[in-house]
């Protein structure tokens, strides 16, 4: 028998639309907003890092990720809830992301990070963590996102369908389409 080395990461289901994108796409980069990030004496110490999986019986799976996915970060800053600027994760290569089937962007670190996230039907927050308020909107789940994962201390997840992470999935554009998460994620 087989061991692996593997850690259940903190993971966001998403999938492409075969509709718009019949041969998949090609992802360029991923944006993720912290609230909070390590405070440790130093950020090298905490690294962060962002992969692809494919998802397995309902969870990431628990060794395989896509090649060329992996992008690790140690310069990691925080922003507002209603910010449009996030930390940004550029893949080395461009990923290849296949329709009708489901990935995780999995995050891991063993630093003190937070992330946004919403719940779907609850009202948006604008401001920062400290001084938040509350916006006009009501936080609607993407089209393509499927569920949060977040790992349990047993090696398993618990999958969450109302929430998901605020995070810009950029694919590359070729020609005259534009390149950002708004043409294969609603």
């Amino acid at each position: 028998s087989r061991t692996y080395n593997s850690l259940t990461p903190f993971a966001q289901e998403i999938s492409v639309d075969p509709t718009k994108f019949p041969n998949g796409i090609m992802l360029k980069d991923i944006d993720l907003f912290f609230s909070r990030v390590s405070d440790g004496t130093s950020l090298k110490l905490d690294p962060v890092k962002v992969h692809i999986r494919p998802m397995y019986n309902g969870s990431p799976h628990p060794f395989k990720v896509l090649p060329f996915s992996e992008v690790t970060r140690t310069d990691i800053g925080t922003s507002d809830y209603d910010s449009a600027l996030g930390e940004k994760f550029e893949f080395s290569t461009p990923v290849y992301l296949k329709p009708n089937v489901s990935y995780a962007i999995c995050i891991s670190t063993n630093g003190n990070y937070e992330l946004y996230y919403a719940e779907e039907g609850e009202q948006e927050k604008l401001g920062d963590v400290i001084s938040a308020t509350a916006g006009t909107q009501t936080s609607t789940k993407p089209l393509y996102f499927g569920p949060l994962h977040l790992p349990l201390n047993n090696g398993t997840s618990t999958s969450y369908d109302n929430r998901f992470l605020k995070m810009s999935v950029n694919r590359c554009s070729f020609g005259d389409e534009p390149s950002s998460i708004s043409s294969f994620v609603k």
